[in-house]
């Protein structure tokens, strides 16, 4: 390796230079290659719904909720509406009691979860079909909690 006189500032320059050594270009290059590698290695490990820049319309997912034969025939979804930032999900209330319950409590937070990482400040609200009543409370942190007595 070559070095090169650099002058120390608490020195006189003309009698006592200081060397440092210069890194090879490769090996620097080398490190950040690694370190981009790194950085790639840990994007690919995160869930999708983490994944940096990962967005699904509003629309689409009012689409995907509406179109999804087996939330109307098991879990009685009967309509999916956007007002602002709310998500509506109105469901036959006999059909929901019938899903169990950790089901219900599994859906009802994907749901919250889907819908805030792509609605800024969404709410998600379940209702009876019937009568519009609330058949879900979520908390402050968006946690699910079943209203009705089942």
């Amino acid at each position: 390796m070559e070095s090169h006189p650099v002058s120390d500032p608490g020195s006189d320059a003309r009698t006592q230079p200081v060397r440092l050594k210069r890194q090879p270009a490769a090996r620097i290059g080398g490190q950040a290659a690694g370190w981009l590698l790194l950085a790639f290695v840990l994007l690919l490990g995160l869930p999708a719904r983490q994944a940096p820049g990962h967005w699904i319309s509003p629309e689409e997912i009012v689409a995907r909720l509406q179109a999804d034969p087996q939330l109307r025939q098991v879990v009685g979804v009967r309509s999916v509406r956007r007002q602002g930032r709310i998500l509506l999900i109105a469901v036959d209330p006999e059909a929901w009691r019938k899903v169990p319950r950790l089901d219900r409590l599994k859906l009802a937070n994907e749901w919250q979860q889907l819908w805030s990482h792509n609605v800024h400040e969404g709410i998600v609200a379940i209702l009876s079909a019937n009568d519009e009543r609330p058949l879900v409370n979520y908390n402050a942190r968006g946690e699910a909690r079943l209203l009705d007595a089942q």
